[in-house]
């Protein structure tokens, strides 16, 4: 019985070719052994729900684990349904996630999301960057990530930053190995340590 699975509309399906339900007291498993999202293994991964015949409590579990996540626009959208946004779409690339999401169904329920993304020669929708490593870390509201090298049409760095997903902002302490407009006629710095503050709440503002 091969079930496919939208998180929201427009997205592409989860696609899992066996799935059994089972359910046990107030909560219901979504069983499967293999499951896919455009290429990428979700197999891994874990869906169920909790305290289902009490409204007031309950709501979903998500566990997305796999070695090679495609955390494209549609997804990222999809996900903001479920009250979880980052800063950024994956357009290319690798990015191996553990990520976890508990959400009561009720409007005045809890959210809880954590994990962690490591990204691998990736490209992302921030800036256009090119990421050779990155790693990410997500408790709640609170998101760091550590140990990236990034790259695009004019800057050269590695970074550390931390966001406030919350207020939607980012504090960036960065080393520019270089950054240049117009092939460095117009600017070209190298080598400079700077903080860079991230304002995303409505545009990209720096």
């Amino acid at each position: 019985n091969n079930v496919k699975v939208r998180l929201d509309d427009k997205m592409n399906a989860i696609e899992i070719p066996k799935l059994d339900l089972n359910l046990n007291k107030q909560k219901l498993d979504f069983v499967f052994n293999k499951a896919f999202y455009n290429g990428a293994d979700l197999s891994s991964s874990k869906v169920y729900l909790y305290d289902l015949f009490d409204e007031k409590k309950a709501g979903i579990y998500l566990r997305i684990k796999s070695n090679n996540l495609k955390f494209d626009e549609k997804l990222a959208k999809a996900l903001e349904d479920y009250h979880f946004s980052l800063p950024f779409y994956q357009k290319s690339g690798k990015i191996k996630s553990d990520l976890e999401l508990k959400i009561d169904f009720h409007d005045k329920g809890e959210i809880f999301y954590s994990g962690i993304l490591a990204l691998e020669n990736a490209s992302i929708s921030l800036a256009d960057f090119n990421i050779a490593k990155a790693f990410v870390k997500l408790n709640q509201n609170n998101l760091n990530i550590e140990n990236a090298s990034v790259e695009n049409g004019f800057l050269k760095a590695d970074f550390n930053a931390k966001f406030d997903l919350q207020k939607q902002q980012g504090n960036f302490n960065t080393q520019i190995s270089r950054l240049y407009f117009d092939n460095g006629e117009l600017l070209d710095l190298k080598n400079q340590n700077v903080e860079v503050k991230l304002d995303y709440s409505q545009n990209v503002n720096i």
